[in-house]
């Protein structure tokens, strides 16, 4: 690292508080939490795993073959002790910065026949049906980060999904559609052309469906909800 100090940080803890340390001709020599040397040589350490990774990622691209997403600059940073991450300046968005941009974000809801905006969330959300509403129930006591009908553009149509979720661990988009009339043709069409939409834009999309003799799946929506969860380590 350009500018880095030559040593290399050792770290270590005792009864529960962090220690600090280089090594000199094999002799630890220990240094204060507001040594000069120890800011830099965390960075450094950080900055180390950082590009550890990368060279790992840059082999595996030039194999053909996908490197596991879990692991990432963000993750190394976010899986650090937390009195370690006060001194660290992190070279992206950690996951409390992506939750906190997704909360943020401002978008025009779709504003069509407002009058069947009638079930009330946990969340704070209203929304069209009762499944829409025991859906959205099951997203907030997961934790899932989602958007209720946040219009999405493909190529100069619009669409709108039911939920717009944000799988921020993995940092990828999920659109989740409740298809709630199966058993009516006119909407089965609708839905399987709005699905298309879906598939020719390469979007990551999930299906729930019912129809009058077979209910939403309560058991299936609790597991993807679980999957999504920001809150599962």
């Amino acid at each position: 690292m350009r500018g880095a100090p030559k040593e290399r940080i050792g770290i270590s803890k005792s009864h529960g508080k962090l220690q600090f340390f280089i090594r000199n001709y094999g002799k630890k020599i220990y240094l204060p939490e507001n040594h000069e040397l120890v800011i830099p040589l965390l960075q450094k350490y950080y900055e180390e795993k950082c590009l550890e990774i990368t060279e790992k990622r840059i082999e595996a691209v030039d194999a053909f073959l996908k490197i596991d997403s879990s692991t990432s600059c963000e993750e190394i940073y976010d899986n650090m002790d937390p009195k370690l991450r006060q001194f660290i300046n992190p070279l992206g968005l950690t996951l409390d910065e992506k939750i906190e941009r997704w909360n943020n974000m401002k978008y025009e809801p779709y504003l069509a026949h407002p009058e069947e905006l009638v079930f009330n969330t946990d969340g704070g959300d209203k929304v069209r049906s009762k499944s829409e509403k025991i859906i959205a129930d099951i997203l907030y006591k997961h934790g899932v980060l989602y958007h209720y009908e946040m219009p999405l553009f493909i190529g100069n149509k619009m669409i709108v999904p039911d939920f717009t979720i944000y799988d921020a661990k993995n940092n990828r988009i999920i659109y989740w559609e409740h298809l709630g009339m199966m058993d009516n043709p006119q909407y089965f069409m609708r839905a399987m052309d709005k699905y298309k939409m879906y598939v020719l834009a390469e979007k990551d999309v999930f299906l729930t469906m019912e129809s009058g003799n077979k209910p939403l799946d309560i058991d299936m929506v609790e597991k993807k909800a679980a999957e999504f969860s920001i809150l599962n380590n």
